[in-house]
């Protein structure tokens, strides 16, 4: 998403904060009443900017503001040695960037060959249909009318291989019995 100028963002904080208060959008005027600006027009043009960015949509009706669904970033995690935890918003990572491809759909994993890669049994791979994959992406293939999920890889003598990352199973041939449905570009884990 674009940058936005220090006033854009405070109508989008502005925006934000009256939903989370509130369950529902505000109205422009309740925005001219909360910015301090005068005319609805004026409101507005921050309104058009902040939905030409991709900061928010607009519907027809009287409360038409819609936040595309987002998740606050609010610092960082090691995966390795600790590190001070210090809660400070980064900014938004916005689920559309993730999901707004309508040639995206998700598959519900079963087993562990791809364990190595991090994805396990249960968690959701996102798979996009029209991506362009290369060696060293994990796909999904159709095999026999079976679906995998597996890591393509091309050998030193040009064959090319769908991998598992789980060292219990062994690698299948990427021949012409094998239709790719396309590349992972998430994955989704819910812990209970």
């Amino acid at each position: 998403m674009k940058e936005l100028t220090a006033r854009q963002k405070e109508v989008l904080d502005a925006i934000r904060t009256f939903i989370a208060q509130n369950h529902y959008p505000p109205t422009v005027r309740e925005l001219c009443t909360i910015l301090g600006i005068s005319s609805p027009r004026g409101v507005s043009k921050h309104l058009e900017a902040l939905e030409k960015k991709g900061y928010i949509k607009r519907t027809s009706g009287h409360r038409s503001l819609v936040l595309p669904m987002e998740v606050p970033l609010i610092g960082k995690v090691t995966a390795g040695l600790k590190t001070l935890a210090v809660e400070e918003l980064e900014g938004y990572l916005s689920m559309e960037d993730i999901f707004a491809n309508p040639n995206q759909f998700g598959l519900k994993v079963k087993g562990d060959s791809m364990q190595g890669a991090g994805i396990l049994e249960g968690d959701v791979v996102i798979v996009n249909s029209d991506a362009e994959w290369i060696n060293g992406d994990i796909i999904v293939a159709i095999i026999d009318e079976m679906a995998t999920v597996k890591r393509v890889k091309q050998d030193k003598y040009g064959n090319w291989w769908l991998e598992p990352d789980n060292p219990k199973y062994e690698p299948l041939p990427l021949n012409e019995e094998v239709q790719i449905v396309g590349k992972v570009v998430a994955v989704i884990r819910k812990y209970s």
